[in-house]
């Protein structure tokens, strides 16, 4: 299932204001209130999904852009245990959720994807996720992909590939 963030922005659609207090847009982070909301729903939206589909609980994983892909990674970091796999393609681990150690991340299929020029989450913010969920012990793949906030073609056959080998 595809989930869409639920707030409209020029032109498009996001999970959660941003708090640019600690330096501009490269050090931005998810505000509280609206991250908390966004976590939120996509939980109670795939706890209805399994209920309504018969969607067996233990095989989800979780795939995000950008602030889809922050959502996600802070969804493995709270809770190991419901998500089997992640990909997050542009994002970052946001300041909230960097120093949580939780048990049963061990293992965990996490592929991360950066754009060597990306100017909306640089690539070293993407790479510090990376490395952060290889301290917590997940088999991480990560790669920085040529160009900047996008998915590119090599990007997303590697991410194809990815998902592939989870849910087969």
């Amino acid at each position: 299932m595809s989930l869409r963030a639920p707030d409209r922005l020029q032109g498009g659609y996001t999970w959660y204001e941003l708090d640019l207090s600690g330096g501009g847009l490269h050090q931005s982070q998810p505000d509280a209130t609206d991250f908390d909301r966004s976590r939120r729903l996509v939980t109670e939206s795939i706890d209805a999904a399994v209920d309504e589909y018969g969607i067996d609980p233990n095989h989800i994983g979780l795939l995000g852009f950008s602030q889809g892909a922050i959502t996600s990674l802070s969804l493995l970091v709270d809770s190991p245990d419901r998500y089997r796999w992640v990909v997050a393609l542009h994002g970052y681990l946001p300041d909230s959720h960097n120093d949580v150690n939780p048990e049963g991340i061990a293992d965990k299929p996490v592929f991360i994807a950066a754009g060597e020029a990306d100017e909306i989450i640089p690539a070293a913010r993407t790479e510090a996720a990376a490395n952060r969920f290889e301290t917590l012990g997940a088999t991480v793949e990560y790669a920085a992909y040529p160009g900047g906030h996008g998915i590119g073609p090599a990007e997303h056959e590697g991410l194809v590939e990815f998902v592939t080998e989870q849910v087969t």
